[in-house]
């Protein structure tokens, strides 16, 4: 039997606080959080737990949908571009996102910080869990299948830019000694580029070196 609860906030805390009041009120071994802006097959979630094996995390394929465009992606074009989700040096330089409608999680691997110290701003909720899994050695799983489509709007949050920017400030501050300062310090010149109205010429210059050193990573991954 399938129980279906709805639950409602008595006011607006965000998606990473409905997320936490959700998993709360589960009582699953394993746990999917879906956004309004994704989809799954109808197969989904049969297709990643005969996969997950003894695994804690298993990572579908799927496609990004531009809605206004209708153009379609694949969002990995090998088993080995999925695998190199679960690095620290891919994630820390190409600030990557997994979102979490991607993967399953078993409830017992997922960080008590997380938890307990939420995001206030929407943007970085989806990486803030995936590098906590990462450095809690959580143990990965691929499942090639494309099962899952994430549908791009003018209205998706990552286009958000002043509240993504705020969500990096508040996610490189929770993440303070878990992962290498290189990556926290990058963010945070990138997010304070953004927030400020009248940029440096200095400002500028560490921008386009985030940009070029992002750029860098990604070629460098993707000959590997």
């Amino acid at each position: 039997d399938v129980t279906i609860k709805i639950i409602k906030n008595k006011e607006n805390v965000g998606v990473h606080k409905s997320r936490i009041n959700g998993l709360k009120e589960s009582n699953g071994d394993y746990v999917l959080f879906l956004d309004q802006d994704d989809l799954v097959s109808e197969n989904y979630c049969l297709s990643q737990l005969q996969k997950i094996g003894e695994n804690d995390v298993i990572i579908a394929n799927g496609y990004l949908y531009w809605k206004d465009t209708q153009e379609k992606k694949v969002l990995y074009h090998s088993k080995k571009q999925q695998e190199k989700c679960f690095d620290l040096e891919y994630c820390g330089n190409i600030f990557t996102v997994v979102s979490p409608g991607l993967y399953i999680v078993k409830r017992s691997v997922i960080p008590t910080d997380w938890i307990e110290k939420p995001l206030n701003y929407t943007g970085c909720d989806d990486a803030y869990l995936w590098l906590l899994l990462i450095v809690n050695n959580a143990k990965f799983a691929v499942n090639e299948e494309k099962i899952y489509t994430h549908i791009i709007t003018g209205n998706n949050a990552t286009n958000n830019t002043t509240s993504m920017c705020k969500s990096i400030l508040e996610f490189t501050d929770r993440m303070e000694g878990k992962i290498p300062k290189k990556y926290i310090r990058r963010k945070i010149r990138y997010a304070k580029y953004y927030l400020k109205p009248n940029r440096s010429f200095l400002s500028k210059l560490l921008y386009l070196d985030n940009i070029l050193l992002r750029r860098y990573y990604f070629r460098k991954f993707n000959k590997e």
